[in-house]
């Protein structure tokens, strides 16, 4: 099944924009980074040292850590893309982090040119300062994973699987960092996304964090999807 072009248009926040022009029609690339130069002033993982904390059979000196809410954003962006592909009928065919980059903030306003917007000439007697819109505007929401040079195909159970094998590997392997402990939350998640039933299990969306650390939610740390641990005695 193929998504319906007001699906595609949905869809196309999630992927990288090769068209996009600014106010005076000049082409503009879509503003983003990778996620190296991201994360690398804005952390997934933070310590938590416990100095100062009792807590109940403590190990002196240990560390604990918590998922930034940037970080927390980063992961669910990806998640929320791949549900909303496979919501959609489609599965991304592969990737790793060679085909996913982080949206940054528009330094100027930034336009999709439209069919109509491509067949009208502008006005050539304008006053200063005055434009004509050259398409629809776009908007950039900083912090969000975004896909680029990906394929899609129609979406299976296997199609399903291999996403989110994919985005586990890709997590694992560029978001976690060497000596910080992993928190329970993101543990939970990895595993989910690694379990055969991936595929038939619904979306894997993360709320995760620990109240009371700079740059973090106050929410306590959990996972909305059915099978977390918390929803036991539900």
């Amino acid at each position: 099944m193929a998504p319906s072009c007001r699906n595609l248009y949905h869809l196309s926040r999630h992927i990288v924009r090769e068209t996009l022009v600014n106010l005076h029609g000049k082409p503009c690339p879509d503003p983003v980074c990778s996620v190296a130069e991201y994360i690398a002033s804005r952390p997934v993982l933070v310590r938590v040292p416990s100095e100062g904390i009792r807590l109940v059979g403590e190990t002196l000196g240990r560390c604990f850590s918590a998922t930034s809410e940037r970080g927390m954003k980063l992961i669910s962006s990806l998640n929320t893309a791949l549900q909303e592909f496979h919501d959609s009928g489609i599965c991304v065919s592969r990737f790793d982090e060679s085909n996913l980059v982080v949206s940054n903030k528009n330094r100027e306003l930034l336009f999709q040119p439209t069919e109509s917007s491509k067949k009208t000439e502008p006005p050539q007697d304008l006053p200063p300062g005055v434009f004509v819109s050259p398409g629809r505007m776009e908007f950039s929401e900083l912090g969000k994973i975004k896909f680029r040079n990906v394929e899609f195909q129609e979406s299976t159970p296997a199609g399903i699987q291999a996403n989110y094998f994919d985005a586990q590997a890709f997590i694992t392997k560029n978001l976690l960092l060497p000596g910080i402990p992993v928190p329970d939350c993101i543990k939970h998640l990895l595993k989910l996304m690694k379990s055969p039933e991936s595929a038939t299990m619904g979306p894997l969306n993360l709320q995760a964090c620990v109240g009371g650390v700079p740059g973090t939610s106050e929410k306590a740390c959990h996972d909305l999807h059915p099978l977390h641990p918390s929803r036991a005695a539900i």
